[in-house]
């Protein structure tokens, strides 16, 4: 699926190792985060990799069930597919 994909989105995690699939074709990623957690690592293969990364930041303070606020991912993603067109 991912080699295939043109835009990812998804929770950081394991599964965006997949990424390195789509080698060589465009590919814009949104990476969802819970508050205060940081990390680097999509993000540095997407750039070795010549993808687009984009993050959003949960809203919630909690970090087990934490929320993204609707608008900020909705325009995020219309941002993001306007690139595609």
């Amino acid at each position: 699926i991912f080699s295939q994909a043109r835009v990812i989105v998804g929770e950081h995690g394991a599964a965006f190792a997949n990424i390195i699939y789509r080698n060589g074709y465009p590919l814009d990623i949104l990476e969802l985060f819970p508050p205060k957690h940081v990390s680097t690592c999509y993000f540095v293969i997407s750039q070795a990799l010549g993808y687009h990364h984009h993050i959003l930041r949960s809203c919630s303070e909690s970090t087990q069930n934490y929320e993204i606020d609707s608008i900020e991912f909705t325009n995020k993603l219309k941002q993001i597919l306007s690139f595609c067109e």
